[in-house]
């Protein structure tokens, strides 16, 4: 397997987990509304089954990433380093570009995803050496490709 065969194939599951969180409920949303009587017990246990239902879903998508590691360590951390260097490199470039433009002023994107990048380096970072990430190691796959080509295309306007 080369870097760009397994480049294709995290991104490919890191695109299958943000589809399945796309379909997932906020929960705390729902949770204010049963805790204020806006929906019933029932509605609120369904909400609840669906989250717990893609999360798991979400699981096994982890699970064939760290089995992609498993078999390729050398390989895996070798993309995963270079994936956080490139996400460390777009957060400077956007740090350089926000630097002197007025908060309200500035591409919502950037900003965001600027205060996004580090949390999502230092979980990538984590989870390639081995130790618990701050976050869930979900999340951070689901956000890493999204926010370099959008941090990427945003820097470009």
């Amino acid at each position: 397997m080369k870097l760009s065969d397994l480049d294709r194939e995290v991104r490919a599951i890191a695109d299958e987990i943000a589809r399945i969180d796309k379909d997932s409920p906020e929960l705390t949303g729902f949770e204010l509304a049963w805790e204020r009587g806006n929906i019933s017990q029932e509605e609120w246990e369904s909400v609840q089954a669906n989250a717990q239902a893609n999360t798991k879903l979400q699981q096994e998508q982890i699970v064939r990433i760290e089995k992609l590691r498993d078999q390729q360590p050398v390989l895996m951390a070798t993309f995963v380093t270079d994936l956080v260097a490139r996400l460390a490199a777009l957060k400077d470039a956007v740090d350089a570009k926000l630097a002197n433009v007025p908060v309200a002023e500035q591409d919502r994107t950037l900003s965001f995803n600027r205060i996004l990048l580090p949390d999502v380096c230092a979980c990538l970072t984590s989870w390639r050496d081995g130790t618990e990430p701050k976050h869930w190691i979900a999340w951070a796959w689901r956000l890493a490709f999204r926010m370099a080509d959008e941090t990427e295309a945003a820097l470009k306007r």
